[in-house]
């Protein structure tokens, strides 16, 4: 922090995963944290999310892809360190991921991906990444369509159950003496001086030393005019559906043809996600997206064509327009700090976004 003591008193705008996994984390370490949400925690992005915690291909070896792998590796430790105090599940299931194979082009740079997954990414005996051939597919799911170039499968792909997950953290906050305040919009962030010395929510008014700003797409309505990110983040739509299945239809999580597929139960598969950017805040759920999530599920899946639609829902990733999250410091304001902009990649970065505030916060003077 530029030129400002540690802080003692820390507000986070947002008690989604990266606000409530901040707040235990810092509240851990001995700082008095506020927590304003405008809903109930996770009521945003991360429980209208699938839960899915996918690795960039291997290939894509700069930073953000590379700080996204390794903060996926590190979560098997965040999930039984959650466990361990709250007691709580979040359902997490290294489930694996079959990418369908679209045309030779893309086989080959798949299997350049698998060949250097399996020489720098951490596993086993076996190979953490492999291309499946058509015979081989069909054994493993056989309820997935015929493809004339297999899969590719990579079994370091995994997901929780995000409602579960939110209630670990919200009781791990609690547990460590956070004050989260649900149904409290921050209405207005009171500053002078470039200085924050306050957030106005709509249950009063909250002194703090800083601010985190972890509100996700609603960040940009928050932020102060002159925030150097203002302009940077933008909601961006995303449509889901939950399907009712007579039995289970895939192991595994399957992704191609634009959308993905993970069967959470024996009877509950999932369907995502739509990318609308220029949807704003419309709350919307559309035919469109439903046809469009269910034409590319069937094409997968053909038993799909006979399963119920039980629910339909929209979410708004945070989008930002740099391509990669905001995590730091603004510029222009001494006090307040960025976990925002993350788009669909939130949920894979919790653990390193929550690592680098907490250092970023004990390495002030």
């Amino acid at each position: 922090m530029k030129g400002i003591k540690l802080p003692k008193n820390v507000t986070i705008i947002g008690a989604g995963i990266i606000g409530l996994s901040a707040a235990w984390k810092l509240a851990e370490q001995g700082f008095h944290v506020t927590v304003l949400e405008k809903g109930k925690c996770g009521s945003g992005s991360t429980t209208a999310s699938l839960g899915a915690l996918v690795p960039y291909n291997a290939s894509r070896e700069d930073e953000m892809p590379t700080l996204q792998r390794n903060s996926l590796w590190s979560y098997p430790k965040f999930i039984n360190d959650l466990h361990a105090f709250t007691g709580i599940e979040v359902g997490y299931k290294k489930a694996g991921r079959l990418q369908i194979i679209q045309n030779e082009h893309q086989k080959n740079k798949l299997q350049q991906d698998a060949d250097i997954a399996n020489e720098k990414w951490p596993h086993n005996t076996n190979k953490v990444q492999k291309i499946l051939s058509v015979d081989d597919l069909k054994i493993l799911e056989p309820e997935l369509s015929s493809t004339p170039f297999g899969a590719m499968y990579c079994q370091a792909t995994a997901y929780f159950e995000p409602k579960r997950m939110v209630a670990a953290l919200r009781s791990a906050c609690m547990k460590q003496g956070v004050d989260i305040r649900e149904n409290s919009p921050a209405v207005k962030i009171m500053e002078e001086d470039g200085v924050i010395n306050a957030v106005h929510s709509a249950t009063g008014l909250v002194t703090c030393d800083a601010v985190i700003m972890a509100a996700g797409a609603w960040s940009k309505k928050l932020l102060p005019t002159s925030s150097s990110i203002k302009e940077y983040v933008a909601p961006l739509k995303g449509q889901a559906l939950e399907i009712s299945t007579p039995k289970r239809l895939i192991n595994h999580m399957v992704r191609g043809l634009g959308v993905y597929l993970i069967q959470v139960d024996d009877k509950t598969l999932l369907l995502g996600g739509t990318k609308e950017k220029n949807a704003g805040f419309d709350e919307t759920l559309t035919e469109e997206a439903e046809g469009f999530l269910l034409t590319r599920a069937e094409q997968l899946v053909p038993a799909i064509a006979e399963c119920k639609v039980v629910k339909q829902w929209a979410g708004f990733r945070p989008y930002s327009e740099q391509g990669a999250p905001f995590i730091g410091w603004d510029n222009d304001f001494k006090n307040l700090y960025h976990a925002t902009g993350h788009a669909g990649i939130g949920l894979c970065l919790t653990p390193y976004t929550c690592q680098k505030i907490l250092e970023d916060f004990k390495s002030c003077k």
